[in-house]
């Protein structure tokens, strides 16, 4: 089988489970194959300046944090901005919501602003393992 090309420069990827589609920054630019096969229709989001992505397996719900330090949900082709002053933040497939660092206050939300819940505080680290997520 031929193999095509995508990039040749890129910062961040998240490649489906299936394989089939890949996000990934092309110069902090996302970036969205919805099919490897045909690398020619990906769709470029110009505007938005993603410092780090997160995704879920099916490529289907994405969040990134952008070069002013804030959390955004990928909706329509922009970023829909739900925190703030946010360093770190992992997603979780098993719970459907993306948790986030803010202030050393662990948090969680589901694509809204409105949505957020506060897990705990004085958290100086958060990581994931597979499905977990890793706090200390």
């Amino acid at each position: 089988e031929k193999l095509e090309k995508i990039t040749s420069s890129y910062g961040r990827y998240r490649l489906s489970e299936n394989g089939k589609s890949l996000l990934f920054t092309d110069d902090d630019k996302l970036v969205y194959v919805k099919n490897v096969a045909k690398p020619d229709k990906a769709e470029k989001y110009k505007k938005l300046n993603v410092d780090s992505l997160y995704a879920s397996k099916d490529l289907k719900t994405v969040y990134f944090i952008n070069d002013e330090d804030e959390l955004c949900y990928l909706k329509k082709g922009e970023g829909v901005v739900i925190a703030k002053d946010v360093y770190s933040a992992e997603y979780s497939d098993k719970y459907n919501v993306i948790y986030f660092l803010d202030e050393d206050e662990l948090r969680y939300a589901k694509k809204t602003k409105k949505s957020i819940k506060d897990v705990t505080d004085d958290v100086s680290y958060l990581g994931s393992e597979g499905d977990y997520i890793i706090i200390t």
